[in-house]
């Protein structure tokens, strides 16, 4: 769990009332499952210009098939486009998972694949953002919104 606030407005009065609860089991549960993130970090927007940053997520060392249940992208301000595709066997013809033309910083949903899409050791998961820098400085990867990021969190479980 993350969650990353940007307080711009330097407000000092402003108080956090988030909370989790966790269960636990001793017993293992009958479908596993986690989050794991596509994207990059390599970020670096120079002022007035704009920047493609497309990443490749190979699968190779998968130990077994999994099964993709959904894709939550997430860029900042700058964002403009993103896209996820799958390329199978890592060179196939890419199956688009997600391609969102109009980044909107204020939307940001994520896309779950009825049924599941499964995702086989060696296939190629490449993600893509693009960035448009209309600001007066240099924007590179960092947490707060006047940096960028560039994610595909996904969600994930084991094949049956």
């Amino acid at each position: 769990l993350q969650i990353h606030y940007n307080n711009t407005a330097g407000h000092t009065d402003a108080v956090d009332r988030s909370g989790v609860a966790l269960c636990t089991s001793e017993e293992p549960r009958p479908n596993l499952a986690s989050t794991l993130w596509l994207g990059s970090v390599d970020i670096d927007v120079p002022a007035g210009e704009s920047r493609e940053v497309v990443s490749d997520c190979d699968t190779t060392r998968l130990p077994e098939p999994v099964t993709l249940l959904l894709n939550w992208p997430h860029m900042h301000e700058a964002g403009r486009a993103f896209k996820t595709e799958l390329l199978r066997g890592g060179t196939g013809t890419p199956e688009t998972l997600v391609d969102i033309a109009a980044w909107n910083f204020d939307n940001q949903i994520y896309y779950p694949h009825e049924g599941g899409i499964d995702i086989m050791p060696g296939d190629v998961l490449r993600t893509q953002c693009d960035f448009t820098n209309e600001t007066g400085n240099r924007i590179v990867f960092g947490e707060a919104t006047g940096d960028e990021m560039c994610f595909d969190f996904t969600f994930v479980g084991a094949v049956p």
